[in-house]
């Protein structure tokens, strides 16, 4: 998401088995990046854990592709 920011990079966010709508607009509330934020709150620090919610949030919020497991 710098990259997109600074440079004007194109993203093409594929959502593969999450809801961009719930699981990735809100990830440290609940649904499945919760426990891995979690996790990552106690080895990494604060501002670098909230850089990666903010670009999950960011990424929300672009059209892509939602990917479902269908094996």
């Amino acid at each position: 998401m710098n990259c997109r920011k600074e440079n004007g990079h194109r993203v093409f966010p594929v959502f593969y088995k999450v809801s961009p709508d719930e699981d990735v607009a809100d990830p440290s509330s609940s649904g499945v990046y919760k426990a891995d934020l979690d996790r990552h709150k106690r080895r990494h620090s604060y501002e670098r854990v909230a850089s990666w919610i903010h670009a999950l949030r960011s990424i929300s919020q672009i059209s892509g592709w939602v990917i479902h497991d269908h094996t």
